[in-house]
């Protein structure tokens, strides 16, 4: 005869376990599995399968009663499988803390410019920087007053007439003016003949006064030359120019590199950025070659 117990209590079926539910089982029997040490894996698979429903993850109509170690080689295979990639993590991190030894004497960017010259700072970090920051980035970290501070007046008066200088020639004012003439003023006849506008602008870099001179002198009606002071060359050498020469003999390295850095930033041919280590001659050569008669 069925007693009521046996008609009461529904009949189980057969439960089969899906691959993820055998995984969340897995992980949490590695999680118990180090709480509970001097237990049997099968003790610690039946608690596990419990704390899943408590937690709910599972239903109790998940649990099943697995019997014998054979029963849980699913479990055992999830378990070496979480061992090896702990172990991997592990390795990582002590890897990771290896390259991290690396740089613990790195100093800060404070140190770093205190260790490091205005010089040095600028090789190794300038071009970085020019990349990053555009110069309107760069002026707009400085009140009017620190910028002025910086600049000599010399240097903004040649600055506002060179702009006046450019605004008058943009105008484009044509004047007809007769190639020949002549004029008496208290003597003889004096022919004015014109002149045609100088087209070429050109920066000269580390000769002496009388060199350039010489050099202002010998293409005075096809160029306008500038003597430019290599002390200053952040801020003395012009957005426009046709041609940079430079008398390498007497400019150092980072000299150099920042002409090469600004006849980049202004599209300057690199034929038209001429560094001589032959002395003033080959100066003169090198402009007669970009400015001769036909140019």
């Amino acid at each position: 005869m069925i007693t009521l117990d046996e008609l009461l209590t529904p009949k189980r079926t057969n439960i089969k376990w899906s691959e993820e539910e055998w995984a969340e089982l897995a992980e949490e029997v590695h999680e118990q599995r180090t709480k509970r040490p001097q237990e049997s894996i099968v003790q610690i698979v039946k608690k596990s399968q419990e704390n899943l429903v408590v937690i709910g993850k599972w239903s109790k109509t998940r649990i099943r009663n697995l019997v014998g170690v054979h029963a849980i080689d699913p479990i055992i295979k999830h378990l070496k499988e979480i061992d090896k990639k702990r172990k991997n993590d592990s390795l990582s991190v002590s890897l990771l803390k290896q390259e991290l030894e690396k740089y613990k004497d790195v100093p800060t960017k404070e140190k770093l410019c205190d260790l490091l010259t205005q010089e040095e700072i600028e090789i190794y970090f300038k071009d970085k920087i020019l990349k990053n920051l555009s110069p309107t980035d760069i002026v707009g970290f400085y009140s009017p007053d620190e910028l002025l501070g910086t600049i000599s007046t010399d240097i903004l008066a040649g600055y506002a007439m060179q702009r006046t200088i450019q605004d008058i020639l943009s105008k484009e004012i044509k004047i007809s003016v007769p190639k020949t003439i002549s004029t008496t003023i208290n003597g003889p006849v004096k022919s004015v003949v014109n002149q045609q506008p100088i087209r070429f602008k050109s920066a000269i870099i580390g000769v002496k006064p009388e060199q350039f001179t010489r050099i202002k002198e010998q293409f005075k009606n096809r160029v306008e030359c500038l003597n430019i002071d290599k002390g200053r060359l952040e801020t003395a050498l012009p957005k426009k120019l046709d041609s940079i020469l430079c008398l390498g003999n007497h400019t150092s390295s980072l000299q150099k590199q920042i002409i090469k850095e600004h006849a980049k930033f202004i599209g300057l041919s690199p034929s038209k950025l001429i560094i001589a280590n032959g002395g003033i001659n080959q100066i003169i050569k090198k402009m007669g070659d970009l400015y001769s008669e036909n140019s």
